[in-house]
């Protein structure tokens, strides 16, 4: 009788301690990534040492510790938590016998499983042909097992390609994204152009986005509880209380160590973030590591160069928090459960109070050929007061901030 039940591939993670960052926190992270890849993880290991061995990054004695629990429990992966060059790679496998990546290919492989519009896919190829290119240093290396786990995306080709054919690919797909990201451009324009307000939801992977999405707006994201689940940025229409219309933008998640080719390949989804009107900092309150993971996203914010934008921090499933978190005096925070609709008052609220803070009282002289302004104030803003005189009409009004630029020339208050 035969068992037809088929095993997900079983692995060990590997890591080197010289102490620049919490190993055992990380390990965790890339069991995570293991499971998200439908990996099984046997054990950890990890060393500590002054500097990384640069043959074979672990160290031979190490390696010599590690063949016979391999032998002995049918591994079939070994993934390291730490970046590895081609060279280290091709000698660590020569002295095991078995398959060897490290966290920024597991990382790609799950991106590439995951991502499904045209832009998403453009972007992974980029990544990872972007880590070949580091690596591809004439020693011999066959590329094609560098493709991630599954061997998805690029990986499925024979890439045993010279440096300038992955040069010529590269460029071909920066040229594709820079047409999306045009098209980008002209969306966000339009946006502006109808007074519609963006408030971009980004936060750790896993920490609940596509759920709040749901929970607003009916979205139906896929919400799994696996990290880098949905990858494709995601945007819907809401309707604040006050009447006005904000666009939320769900983005993808963060990871502490999260490869510099990923997020340069990303740099134009990631640049919503850039011209959004309000940020939602969402984070799982229930995760022990929360503190680390709000640190990471605070690093990627400041990278993204908006931490001009206002921020509020949201603190998701409240509900089955452990601790009790003490929101500090400066931060605009909230608590909520997007999966329970717990809190989601509180947050438009605080999002109305937020968007509110720029108002500002003005007078404006409008002629009468120029009308259509007043109801765009009135859809955007409020009118207090007209007045129709012979040539123009006054118009005492509350507007916001973005539209400034549109009755700035009607201003009597300038």
């Amino acid at each position: 009788m035969y068992d037809n039940i088929k095993k997900n591939p079983l692995c060990i993670l590997v890591s080197v301690d010289i102490g620049d960052y919490d190993v055992e926190y990380s390990l965790f992270e890339l069991e995570q990534l293991a499971k998200t890849s439908s990996l099984d993880v046997f054990c950890y290991l990890s060393q500590k040492r002054k500097s990384y061995d640069k043959s074979t990054f672990i160290g031979k004695g190490k390696l010599e510790e590690i063949l016979p629990v391999i032998e002995e429990n049918e591994i079939d992966l070994i993934i390291f938590d730490n970046e590895l060059s081609a060279t280290q790679i091709k000698n660590i496998e020569n002295f095991i016998g078995i398959r060897v990546i490290d966290r920024t290919m597991l990382i790609l492989d799950i991106f590439a499983l995951n991502a499904k519009s045209k832009e998403g896919i453009i972007q992974i190829k980029l990544a990872q042909n972007k880590y070949r290119l580091s690596r591809l240093s004439g020693i011999g290396v066959d590329l094609d097992r560098q493709g991630g786990v599954g061997g998805r995306g690029p990986g499925e080709k024979k890439l045993e390609l010279d440096r300038r054919k992955i040069k010529d690919e590269i460029n071909g797909l920066k040229k594709e994204l820079e047409e999306l990201s045009l098209r980008r451009d002209i969306f966000r324009k339009k946006r502006k152009d109808n007074n519609i307000i963006t408030v971009v939801i980004l936060g750790y992977t896993n920490s609940g986005k596509s759920t709040l999405m749901n929970c607003l707006t009916n979205a139906n994201i896929l919400a799994e509880d696996k990290l880098f689940a949905t990858l494709d940025p995601t945007s819907r229409i809401y309707t604040l209380t006050n009447g006005r219309e904000v666009m939320f933008v769900d983005t993808v998640g963060f990871i502490s160590r999260l490869p510099h080719n990923l997020v340069e390949s990303f740099k134009s989804t990631l640049e919503e973030v850039k011209y959004a009107d309000v940020i939602l900092h969402l984070i799982d309150s229930a995760d022990p590591n929360f503190q680390e993971q709000i640190a990471v996203t605070d690093h990627i914010i400041s990278q993204l160069e908006c931490s001009n934008i206002p921020i509020i921090k949201v603190y998701n499933k409240s509900d089955i928090c452990l601790s009790d978190i003490e929101f500090m005096k400066e931060e605009i925070s909230v608590k909520i459960s997007a999966k329970n609709s717990i809190g989601i008052d509180d947050l438009i609220d605080q999002i109305e109070v937020v968007l509110n803070k720029d108002d500002f009282n003005c007078v404006l002289s409008i002629p009468y050929s120029d009308i259509s302004v007043i109801n765009t104030i009135r859809n955007y803003g409020v009118v207090n007061s007209e007045v129709y005189l012979d040539d123009i009409i006054k118009v005492d009004c509350i507007i916001t901030s973005r539209l400034v630029y549109l009755v700035d020339k009607y201003n009597n208050n300038k």
